[in-house]
């Protein structure tokens, strides 16, 4: 009897050790999140300030997909198409019955940059131009024209 119950404990021992062996060689993966979004906001033209802007929709152009669906906004994040070195968005406000939209058009440089083996690559963009048809923002301002980090305000959308 304990003969048994010592190789069994010598099989549990070594399947340990086997596994700890293995998971040293293994890639460390990778944890970063290798999505760069735009950041966009509302502002205030007068006041240069965030402003809220309430039952906002937003989807793209030739896309089925509502990346918004009346949320109250101030600032929201868009994919730039790496397709294609242009992208639009319709950008919708309902208040009540009355609706207005926009189309907000950004033409961008896509540039891939390899960040490591584990993640591959990250698609980092530069904007040449942005604007709207002008029914709902007065104009658009380019804040920061290279879009390689989430933490920056890239366009200011000016009501």
């Amino acid at each position: 009897m304990w003969k048994r119950n010592y190789s069994r404990i010598r099989f549990f021992v070594c399947l340990t050790g086997l596994a700890g062996i293995l998971s040293a060689c293994a890639s460390m993966g990778c944890y970063e999140d290798n999505s760069v979004r735009l950041q966009v906001g509302f502002y205030q033209q007068s006041s240069s300030s965030l402003v809220a802007i309430d039952s906002v929709s937003i989807w793209g152009v030739g896309s089925d997909s509502l990346l918004y669906n009346n949320k109250s906004l101030q600032t929201f994040e868009l994919d730039l198409n790496p397709l294609s070195n242009e992208t639009r968005y319709v950008i919708r406000v309902q208040d009540g019955l009355f609706r207005m939209q926009d189309t907000l058009t950004i033409r961008h440089q896509n540039q891939p940059w390899y960040e490591s083996s584990d993640c591959g690559c990250v698609l980092h963009s530069s904007i040449d131009t942005c604007f709207t048809s002008e029914t709902l923002f007065e104009s658009v301002t380019i804040q920061e024209r290279q879009v390689q980090s989430n933490d920056i305000q890239h366009i200011l959308l000016n009501i």
